[in-house]
């Protein structure tokens, strides 16, 4: 190992950089000054060295720095930059190196130094790679017996093929004592970085052995083995030593992990059997977007053909599970015969069924409710899912604002619409809205718009080279043990975006682009701009049936689908007439003479004879028969009892109906009605069929399913209960660890500050400022302003800002002149320089850079420490819409 002799700290390296250096770094790694800056450099060295603050920094690689780091944390610490060099994939040199070394310099996260390239061990920690833990640390769960053991072992493999002369020397303490554990963990280590050595030890290995060996450095470097390995003085593992796993257990290839019943491979012995070169490919090059021109006109008009053919199938949805609520799984979710059914419903495949659904879930048009109901003395749990009471209000709006409620949910979603309805990874079927949250989900789909809105419009490009360029920019977030591939994930965006019309012809729409650049209004007003102006007409045949090319004005299309049922859309939608679909009418209140004369009005062709006449026959014999519902029935073969039973004055309370001389209904139940009758004085008979004292629970309940009360079977049918949890919904507000930028005059500002370090302040002025007559925010009204002004206090808003700096005080300022002043901000003031200042926002901890002539009036309120608590707590207050209460 490399000797720590050599090694160069992070603060040494810092104290070397210049204003602009460090302005730098602070701008590639904004968490750096969070939630305060640095005082000075070693202060800033430390937080670059937390781990949360390197991962940031290693998320922000592209593919070829990613893997420059891979590369340098598979070396020897302190790394020698000949020996660097030896380990890069063939034809590549230092010289092409040199602009990733400098942008990963930049960030601090390697530094070089006197033709030494250092890192930090939070990096080597933090870093993933393909291959496997370093072998210090899979030893150190290893007893000092199975390291000599293994010594021994390679030391006899070695010495068979004659070969120990090109050896390190062997482990030995000082003055003649034996070496300790850690001496000869550094031997091994030493000895099995040699490709040459773990060549030799290989060549005597059974081929089952060699085999898993190299495998394993392909990678993943992780296998099952045949038994839990183990390490005893008396044996190793002497029941299963012909499993390969063992063999290369006791040479120290392979190492227990987890459970005992996996090994992973060492990371020196990935890289000798990769010849010493930890990666094949450093991608130096990005991949190209395969940009191919487009019309941007086309690619709108596609966009907003999609729109309409996504809002009317989602309509669609909706309406059909008003009518019949689709049934979750015990477990959660809806089950493949649900969306086989509901795919069919809407002229689809399976896969856009469940996108559909799930955004509809994300724009909160459905829900699921959980249905309790006994049966035979059992409670039964049943969960349906259909539309909410919002779900009436989407139908009522314009397109547009339709779309843009689609669209928000999505861009804003912490999970994947395109993940569910398909088998996941361990080849179990996903359920549609069954329990999924990523947290990178919606990272990774701005990053895809992001790049798409790169390309200039009328510019398209493919999946696949879109797949590949994130990647390249971003590999981070696909690496790792669980994770989607890249092109299966930006797959998912990509189509999920097509069925938005974000996203046509392998470009962004101009209302696309807009939503992705977070101007949703403008989106909105492009769409409108794109969208065909909507017919007023369509075309009716004879064989029943309605064809409207393009989108209907809505008040009509509501009408129309009210008469007709839709059997098929795309570019041209046809509705099918049929006798349900005119009951459906005339049950909603419309007779012949209106349905005639609506369909008269804007069919281009007039109403074919066929349909004239179905609508005259569906109308004639509409009301012949008349339903009404009734719990119990009453009858008598003598009409006069039944007459005077249904007039007794003891008996209105059961509301009896005569519908025949000798038969009547009441909507109480039948032990009600017989009580009833026997307090009037007569004397009813149950007729044999019912139970006077029966329970009455197993009648069908109604049930609220969102807005609509629909009948549930009374006895159970297919399915089971289950209780399915509410779906998820994305948060509006950023989300926590989104660190805001810094920007380039906050940095330098920021930068100088460091590099000068903690000023002493024995000569700073300490007489507090005048109470100043800025009002305070609301929410507030706990925070009263300092009063211990005296004569000698400053007079301008600089001076203030200064005395702020200097004793750690907390400001109201109000930016903007008197006669228009900004609401109060709570600040610290952090940085003081005479034409910037740079303060904390007691409210949420953000940076804000203030200039001091843009400041019209400011009030010292007291000690930081003392206001940044109750300024927290106002904060809280004041989103929460509550103004506290004075004690």
């Amino acid at each position: 190992m490399t000797s720590r002799a050599h090694h160069r700290n992070l603060t040494d390296q810092l104290g070397g950089w210049t204003v602009e250096q460090v302005a730098e770094l602070l701008r590639r790694r904004p968490d750096l000054v969070q939630p305060r800056p640095p005082a000075d450099l070693a202060e800033l060295a430390q937080r670059a060295q937390y781990r949360s603050s390197v991962e940031a920094a290693i998320a922000a690689t592209t593919l070829t720095e990613n893997r420059l780091l891979q590369l340098v944390v598979c070396c020897r610490p302190d790394v020698a930059m000949e020996e660097l060099a030896r380990a890069l994939p063939e034809g590549v040199d230092l010289d092409d190196l040199d602009r990733p070394l400098t942008t990963l310099e930049e960030a601090a996260l390697v530094w070089r130094h006197q033709g030494r390239l250092h890192s930090s061990a939070t990096l080597r920690q933090s870093m993933v790679t393909t291959l496997g833990p370093p072998l210090a640390v899979l030893l150190d769960t290893q007893t000092v017996d199975y390291v000599r053991s293994v010594l021994k072992a390679v030391h006899v493999a070695v010495d068979a093929h004659g070969d120990s002369a090109s050896l390190p020397p062997r482990a030995s303490g000082p003055d003649g004592r034996p070496p300790r554990k850690a001496e000869l963990v550094e031997e091994l280590s030493s000895l099995l970085a040699l490709p040459a050595v773990v060549d030799t030890v290989l060549a005597g290995a059974p081929q089952a052995c060699g085999d898993m060996a190299r495998a394993l450095a392909e990678g993943p470097p992780v296998v099952r083995a045949g038994g839990a390995l183990y390490f005893s003085s008396y044996s190793m593992g002497r029941y299963d030593r012909e499993q390969p796993a063992y063999w290369l257990f006791e040479r120290a290839l392979l190492f227990p992990v987890g459970d005992g019943y996996h090994g992973v491979q060492p990371r020196e012995v990935g890289v000798a059997l990769r010849a010493g070169r930890p990666v094949a490919d450093l991608a130096l090059d990005p991949p190209e977007l395969g940009a191919a021109p487009v019309e941007p006109s086309a690619v709108d008009a596609s966009g907003a053909a999609r729109v309409t053919e996504t809002l009317d199938r989602v309509t669609d949805l909706l309406d059909r599970w008003e009518e019949a609520p689709a049934k979750t799984l015990k477990t959660g979710g809806l089950g493949a015969t649900v969306m086989k059914q509901t795919a069919a419903a809407l002229e689809t495949d399976a896969e856009e069924a469940s996108r559909l659904v799930e955004l509809a879930n994300l724009a909160g048009l459905i829900e699921t409710t959980t249905v309790t109901r006994k049966e035979r003395r059992v409670y039964v749990y049943e969960s349906f899912v259909g539309p909410t009471p919002a779900a009436s209000a989407w139908r009522q709006r314009e397109l547009t604002r339709q779309w843009r409620q689609l669209a928000t949910a999505w861009l804003r979603a912490e999970r994947w619409p395109s993940a569910t309805g398909r088998k996941s990874q361990d080849t179990k079927l996903v359920p549609v809205l069954g329990i999924q949250y990523t947290a990178t989900a919606t990272q990774l789909r701005r990053r895809v718009l992001d790049v798409l809105g790169s390309l200039a419009p009328g510019t398209a490009t493919t999946p696949a080279a879109l797949a590949a360029y994130v990647y390249w920019e971003r590999p981070q977030p696909w690496l790792g043990p669980g994770v989607v591939s890249p092109s299966t994930a930006i797959g998912w965006i990509y189509a999920e975006a097509e069925l938005l019309g974000v996203v046509a012809g392998g470009a962004l729409t101009t209302f696309g682009r807009a939503l992705a650049a977070g101007h949703p209004s403008e989106a909105e007003q492009a769409l409108e701009v794109a969208m065909p102006e909507p017919a007023t007409t369509f075309t009716l045949q004879a064989d029943l049936t309605a064809t409207v090319v393009g989108s209907l004005e809505r008040s009509l299309a509501v009408e129309l689908r009210l008469l007709a049922d839709v059997e098929s859309t795309g570019a041209a939608t046809t509705l099918r007439f049929s006798d349900a679909s005119l009951r459906r009418a005339i049950d909603a209140g419309r007779d012949a003479d209106a349905i005639l004369t609506f369909l008269e009005a804007h069919a281009t062709k007039g109403v074919p004879k066929a349909l004239a006449y179905l609508v005259g026959d569906v109308a004639r014999r509409h009301g012949h028969l008349q339903v009404g519902s009734a719990a119990s029935f009453v009858t008598s073969e003598d009409p006069a009892v039944l007459a005077d039973a249904c007039s007794h004055r003891r008996t209105r309370k059961l509301a009896l109906r005569l519908l025949a001389p000798t038969v009547a209904v009441s909507r109480q139940d039948v032990a009600k009605v017989m009580d009833g009758l026997r307090d009037a004085g007569f004397l009813p008979a149950g007729d044999g069929e019912d139970d006077p004292g029966g329970d009455d629970d197993d009648k069908a309940p109604s049930v609220s399913i969102g807005a609509r009360a629909v009948s549930l079977p009374a006895s159970g049918d297919q399915g089971g209960g289950g209780s399915l949890p509410e779906p998820f919904r994305a948060s509006t507000t950023a989300r926590q660890g989104d660190v805001p930028a810094v920007d380039a005059a906050t940095a330098a500002l920021l930068a100088k500050s460091i590099l000068a370090g903690p000023t002493p302040g024995s000569a700073r002025p300490a007489s507090p400022p005048p109470l100043g007559t800025v009002p305070l925010p609301l929410g507030y009204p706990d925070i009263d302003p300092d009063t211990d002004a005296d004569d000698d206090a400053p007079a301008t808003i600089e001076e203030l800002l200064e005395w702020a700096y200097v004793n750690d005080r907390a400001l109201a300022i109000s930016l903007g002149d008197e006669d228009d002043l900004a609401e109060p901000m709570l600040v610290a003031v952090t940085i003081w320089e005479p034409d910037r200042v740079i303060a904390i926002d007691l409210t949420d901890g953000t940076l804000v850079s203030i200039l001091p002539e843009h400041v019209g009036r400011a009030t010292d309120l007291g000690p930081v420490e003392e206001i940044a608590n109750v300024a927290l707590l106002g904060s809280s207050r004041r989103r929460s819409g509550r103004r506290p209460q004075r004690g």
